[in-house]
C-alpha cells in the first residue's frame, strides 16, 4: 500500500502581541479554520513560535508545518485571518509538496499558496505542467 502525504512548511516575524493570539487561537478548542477532512484533535499543522536570535528574545519567529492533507487549507485559512487582525495590507505565501511513500504513476505533485486579507489562490503543479503541454500542442498544430 501507498501513503500519500502533502508536506508544507512555512514562517515569518511576528510581534509578542500576534504570537500571543497565534498562541491562543491555535489552542481554541472551537478551531474553526479546520479543514474539511480533519478530524477535531488534528487542526492539519503544526506551528512553533521562538525567539528569532538567542542575542534578542524580543523577536519572535512564527513557523507553521505540516504532513496532512488538509493542512494547506486550514493554515491558508488560519492566516488570513491573522492578517484581517493584524496586517491588513500584508501577503503571505507557502509553497507544499505532493509526495507519496513509494514510486506510484502521478504520485507526486504540489504547488502553492498566496494569502491576502480579502483573498487566496491556489496554484498547483498538476495545472501548471497541464497548461504548458495544451499551448504546445497547439502551436505544433498550428505549425502542421
Amino acid at each position: 500500500m501507498t501513503d500519500f502525504y502533502t508536506q508544507f512548511s512555512m514562517g515569518f516575524d511576528v510581534t509578542p502581541e500576534e504570537a500571543a493570539w497565534l498562541e491562543e487561537t491555535y489552542a481554541d478548542p472551537e478551531w474553526p479554520w479546520r479543514g474539511k477532512h480533519n478530524s477535531e484533535d488534528d487542526k492539519g499543522f503544526m506551528m512553533e513560535i521562538y525567539p528569532r536570535s538567542p542575542h534578542d528574545l524580543a523577536k519572535l519567529h512564527y513557523w507553521a508545518h505540516g504532513t496532512v492533507y488538509d493542512g494547506p487549507e486550514s493554515l491558508a485559512i488560519f492566516l488570513q485571518n491573522f492578517l484581517n487582525r493584524f496586517r491588513p495590507e500584508g501577503i503571505l505565501s507557502f509553497a507544499y509538496a505532493d509526495t507519496c511513500s513509494k514510486p506510484v504513476e502521478d504520485g507526486f505533485g504540489g504547488g502553492g499558496v498566496v494569502i491576502t486579507a480579502q483573498e487566496i489562490w491556489w496554484f498547483h503543479a498538476g495545472d501548471q505542467v497541464s497548461n504548458k503541454m495544451k499551448q504546445l500542442q497547439a502551436q505544433v498544430l498550428e505549425s502542421e
